[in-house]
């Protein structure tokens, strides 16, 4: 091989190496880091006692807020034909124990994915605006005690840890309004009802600045008893 030509080959990959560093060092500057959030999300099946929700149906609600990302209160709903909904909310979670009785030890992990709920920032309607949303929840929870709250309510209580997606578009165009990764940590807590199990309540209260305790429980799986969930977003803009 001629001298001028090993040269240009030479340059040539040399040349192609420096294009994909560059391309490589702009793609991890254009990557945002995790925005960090604070705030509480209610992943449950509602229904039946709620003028507006006849029969039963898988709900997501938050109240959330980081920085860069706009502090709203947002629902996603199953999809459903008998309640006019198609918000594409799937939720997993562990199986409950079999039989179902206080003393159970219960895992309170849960994902939540959504193709389309709605958010509303806390200025509306003065200022805010209502907008789209899709993502992905994950909540990764130690094990809980349950315990009696009575009339056949069962309790349970475990630290989590949040990683999620979330999506904001514009509702009359579509238009990408954010896209961002979530991250958070805190104290779930969740309500099971013995006469019908597949009725589920969890509460994932997402704290600022998660205590060194709560990780060490969410390895060892110890759980204390929490709350029953009673709030829901006192207004709301109505789904499309």
């Amino acid at each position: 091989m001629h001298t001028s030509t090993r040269r240009r080959i030479v340059l040539s990959l040399l040349l192609s190496s420096s294009a994909f560093l560059l391309v490589l060092a702009a793609s991890r500057l254009a990557a945002a880091d995790p925005v960090r959030v604070t705030g509480t999300v209610f992943v449950d099946s509602a229904g039946g006692d709620f003028p507006d929700i006849p029969l039963p149906i898988d709900e997501l609600i938050y109240f959330m807020a980081g920085p860069g990302l706009p502090g709203a209160r947002a629902e996603v709903l199953a999809t459903s034909a008998i309640h006019g909904t198609h918000g594409g909310l799937v939720v997993t979670r562990p199986p409950v124990p079999e039989p179902l009785v206080a003393g159970s030890s219960y895992n309170l992990s849960s994902r939540a994915t959504f193709v389309k709920g709605q958010a509303i920032e806390g200025t509306w309607p003065e200022s805010g605006r209502v907008y789209d949303i899709a993502g992905d929840f994950l909540f990764t929870a130690g094990d809980a005690v349950l315990r009696s709250g009575g009339d056949g309510l069962l309790l349970g209580s475990a630290p989590f840890l949040f990683a999620g997606t979330l999506r904001g578009f514009a509702k009359t165009t579509g238009e990408l309004l954010f896209e961002d990764e979530l991250r958070g940590a805190g104290r779930a807590t969740v309500h099971l009802f013995q006469q019908n199990p597949a009725f589920f309540d969890y509460r994932y209260d997402i704290q600022p600045t998660p205590e060194p305790a709560a990780f060490l429980m969410l390895v060892s799986g110890i759980g204390i008893a929490g709350l029953r969930r009673r709030s829901r977003i006192a207004a709301r803009a109505p789904h499309e």
